[in-house]
């Protein structure tokens, strides 16, 4: 696939703080355009037909359903989207990101422990999930 100059992406996550942070990291790339957050199944959906991105990130869990559960029915939408998994560095988030891509994810990555300031945290996420984004 080519990826016009801005990459509009979609995050999929009920964590107020994990929006924020990923807002942060997201102003600081001009490649990248988020277009909008998700914070329920239904608006996931939703918001793939409406804003039409190019990717989508999609949380392990989000209240009362799984991540690999929105991303077999976002691929059932749009076989063309490029979906990545965001997974907790457990072995049940490893688990669950294989799920992930069985349900038709293209990757998922690992999300960095969110401990110290704030800005340690982005720095780790531009670096973890960015280049998986441009990739």
């Amino acid at each position: 696939m080519v990826w016009p100059n801005r990459v509009r992406v979609i995050f999929v996550d009920d964590g107020a703080l994990m929006r924020h942070l990923f807002q942060e990291t997201f102003e600081t790339n001009p490649r990248l355009e988020l277009v909008s957050y998700a914070k329920t199944e239904q608006e996931a959906l939703d918001l793939h037909r409406a804003r039409r991105p190019h990717i989508i990130l999609v949380d392990e869990s989000l209240v009362g359903v799984s991540g690999s559960d929105i991303i077999r029915q976002l691929r059932e939408q749009d076989s063309d989207i490029a979906i990545i998994g965001i997974v907790s560095p457990t072995t049940h988030g490893r688990g669950e990101g294989n799920e992930m891509v069985i349900q038709g994810a293209n990757s998922y990555v690992e999300k960095p422990s969110p401990t110290g300031h704030p800005a340690e945290v982005i720095r780790v996420y531009e670096e973890m999930i960015l280049p998986e984004l441009i990739a």
